[in-house]
């Protein structure tokens, strides 16, 4: 039994036909059989034939495309899948994808006989693919769908006999996909129907129905293949898609493995310009000393690409020549099946400096590796050091955090979700102040442009930031974004980083982890958290606290005691004075009725006249804490602790998650809006079009390109913001049961509450692969 691939798959690698060729080039595809499992009596049907378009772009989407044929295969059969990628002599002018024409190439790659399924890389099987294979044709050359009357050719059951002399190979490899189409169409009766269950494609999907999943949309592929070309947006059923790699994550499932290796990892291997020279040993021991020191390791094995595959196991593993220069389909399976074979530690020293900057994967390309291996060896450190030349080398490891930074900007709405936050995690933090200059207050375009950098922070007035850097930083907000990405860049990747917030996480690929709201409206980016509402301090312990220290806030108060939280005018929302004594009143009624009592707490943001008609509208028997901003003795968290019931202003959303996380009825009261500007209907004008679904003459989603590529460019880049919708977290809150409108029945008692912190905690530890 393999390492990784399970006992039931072996790869038959072609030998290269012909001399000259480039490494991984190859006349015929490679061969995936997944044979019959151990203990099975072997079925008398013939091998399942599929054979696969892909390329290398596209390697995460292939191995998932296998994994769904091993969840729902026979076990008793024998299925056979050919990998069509990189193949010579094809003609590859106006293709789309890097396989257009290699589908009317099976004919000849199955040696003109038998029946063959041809499959897009952008699909996975939902039942065994043996029972579309066992189709019977009734003389048909082809089974396709066929909307409009036209074939499609995404999704093919080929009789390979018939097709030899319609698609021979050189017009495959010479000619246009459309021609080739209506050559097939042209010969009466050759194309048959095939049922559209078994090419769903996104939308058409329906659980317990569809047979497969074909995610069409290029820019919504939730393997994110082609990123430097598209701006990927959400599929509104991608996690079908994603839980299929989770469980093939857990179930350490990959393609190749030490015995079975790619053709071009076979390839690269034997070119004695590829292998890379072997670290210099003085680094590698200083690299690895104190991990040695640490675990306790006393039997090390180090190893080269190209070498017999480690024995093992070993209390420690160090790679540390040529793993950058293969392809990432290989990279995945030596680096796990390297964790297999370390006890205690694994070190990997990956040498780019010798690369072409075009050619340099990215760190957060190595990081989301081994974090991914790595969390299914929760007990095993490990370590990567990346080394680019001229003296820039990153490191990063899965030590448990020691030491938290958590960025103060001065404004406590984002101080307490930082905070909320670095204490779900349990790891120990520190508060760093931060002061800044006027500066800071540069526009929009100014702000994404200067990336990480201390231009803004004064830092006379701000705590030091120099090394030893933190194992994490954590802020919120704008003003503190750059700060947050100058202390990553200054460790050079040892310290991980989160930003939290619309506007300081709004490009979410310079940090290790974004923690936004979803009605923010961003696009989804993979280390990109969703969440309901901001996150805050309020739990069951930090009201326990506040009852304790202020018992006696509503003394002889009537219940139901309601807790109004007022907010106030923003540049989107008026809550001037008429409407202040408006609400005052209405509060006041509803605890009236209710023979109740009111106590309101004013922000920052209410004002002065918009207080003092709050009081009016509350009466004399209204009770109310005044803003003021030299206090101390804030009742906020108390009057949270000790109402009955919750009344908040809509337009204050860090009120709002506050109040849905104390677990009592909760009551939206709704803030206008002022109408948008002429820079907000632009910004609103361009993210309609980014995130239009633009659809062709089969009713597909069209790929994105042109104005809307850019438009959604602008987005990602953080010149463009999408405006936060309100009404949409109030329906999320209100659907779920968190919070009512203001005017829904009276409600008392224990309610549902809001915990997002410590589901945050555990996503990003995971994303992390950090134990628990």
């Amino acid at each position: 039994m393999s390492v990784l691939t399970g006992e039931s798959a072996t790869m038959a690698t072609p030998r290269l036909e012909r001399a000259g060729l480039a490494p991984g080039v190859r006349v015929m595809p490679e061969c995936v059989v997944l044979g019959v499992r151990r203990g099975v009596e072997p079925s008398a049907n013939p091998p399942v034939r599929i054979y696969l378009g892909t390329e290398p772009a596209h390697y995460r989407a292939t191995r998932v495309f296998v994994w769904s044929i091993e969840r729902h295969r026979d076990p008793s059969r024998v299925y056979e899948i050919y990998l069509m990628s990189d193949l010579a002599d094809f003609r590859r002018l106006f293709w789309l994808t890097g396989f257009t024409n290699y589908r009317f190439a099976i004919p000849h790659f199955a040696g003109g006989s038998g029946k063959a399924i041809y499959n897009d890389v952008d699909q996975v099987y939902l039942t065994d693919p043996a029972e579309l294979f066992d189709t019977e044709m009734d003389d048909h050359g082809v089974l396709s769908i066929s909307p409009s009357g036209k074939i499609d050719t995404s999704v093919m059951l080929i009789d390979c006999a018939r097709m030899a002399t319609v698609w021979p190979l050189e017009a495959a490899q010479r000619r246009r996909k459309n021609g080739l189409i209506r050559r097939a169409s042209s010969v009466p009766g050759l194309i048959g129907q095939l049922a559209p269950e078994w090419n769903a494609r996104d939308e058409e999907y329906r659980d317990g129905v569809s047979k497969l999943l074909h995610f069409t949309g290029l820019h919504t592929q939730p393997w994110r293949p082609l990123p430097r070309r598209y701006v990927y947006f959400r599929n509104p059923v991608g996690d079908v898609w994603l839980d299929l790699e989770r469980a093939a994550d857990a179930a350490g499932y990959q393609l190749y493995d030490f015995d079975n290796p790619s053709a071009r990892f076979v390839d690269l291997a034997r070119h004695p310009s590829t292998n890379g020279g072997a670290a210099d040993s003085d680094a590698k021991e200083l690299i690895a000393e104190d991990l040695i020191t640490e675990t306790g390791a006393e039997t090390v094995h180090e190893y080269c690409i190209g070498d017999e595959p480690p024995r093992g196991p070993y209390h420690g593993v160090i790679c540390g020549a040529g793993l950058d220069r293969f392809p990432d389909s290989d990279i995945a399976w030596i680096v796990a099946a390297l964790f297999a074979k370390a006890e205690r530690f694994i070190l990997a020293r990956i040498d780019s400096s010798q690369r072409e900057p075009s050619c340099q994967r990215e760190p957060s390309w190595w990081y989301g590796l081994f974090e991914t291996i790595g969390a299914r060896h929760p007990d095993l450190r490990w370590r990567l050091v990346i080394d680019y030349g001229q003296g820039e080398i990153y490191r990063r490891d899965n030590r448990t955090p020691q030491t938290v930074w958590v960025l103060d900007d001065g404004k406590p709405g984002h101080t307490t979700q930082s905070v909320g936050l670095a204490e779900a995690l349990g790891w120990p933090y520190e508060i760093k102040k931060l002061a800044f200059t006027p500066l800071a207050g540069f526009g929009t375009v100014l702000r994404s442009s200067l990336g990480a950098t201390l231009l803004g922070v004064d830092r006379g007035r701000s705590d030091e930031l120099r090394a030893p850097w933190p194992d994490v930083a954590i802020a919120t907000g704008w003003r503190s974004a750059p700060v947050t990405r100058w202390i990553g860049e200054q460790s050079r990747g040892h310290t991980r980083t989160i930003q939290l917030g619309r506007e300081g996480g709004r490009i979410a690929e310079v940090y290790d982890a974004v923690v936004a709201c979803k009605y923010f409206r961003l696009p989804p980016h993979p280390r990109r958290i969703d969440t309901t509402a901001p996150l805050n301090r309020v739990s069951a312990i930090s009201l326990a606290r506040a009852r304790e220290q202020s018992p006696d806030l509503f003394a002889g108060a009537a219940r139901p005691r309601v807790a109004l939280l007022m907010g106030g005018s923003s540049r989107r929302h008026s809550l001037g004075s008429g409407l202040a004594r408006r609400i005052g009143a209405a509060v006041r009624a509803l605890a009236e009725e209710a023979g109740g009592s009111v106590f309101a707490v004013t922000s920052r943001r209410t004002g002065e006249a918009a207080t003092d008609a709050l009081i009016e509208g509350l009466g004399a028997n209204g009770r109310i804490d005044r803003w003021r901003d030299d206090r101390r003795d804030n009742p906020y968290l108390a009057a949270l602790a000790l109402a009955d019931l919750i009344v908040a202003t809509g337009e204050s959303e860090s009120m709002l998650a506050e109040a849905v996380s104390c677990g009592k009825p909760v009551y939206i009261y709704p803030v206008p809006e002022k109408p948008p500007g002429l820079w907000a209907r632009l910004e609103e004008a361009v993210v309609g079009y980014a995130y239009a679904a633009l659809r062709n003459r089969r009713g597909t989603l069209r790929p994105q390109r042109g104005l809307q590529r850019l438009c959604a460019r602008l987005i990602t880049r953080g010149l463009i913001q999408p405006r936060r919708n309100l009404e949409l977290l109030h329906e999320d809150l209100i659907g779920r049961g968190l919070a009512h409108a203001f005017g829904a029945p009276l409600e008392t008692g224990d309610r549902p509450r809001l915990d997002e912190a410590r589901d945050v905690a555990a996503k990003i530890r995971a994303l992390w692969g950090m134990a628990e």
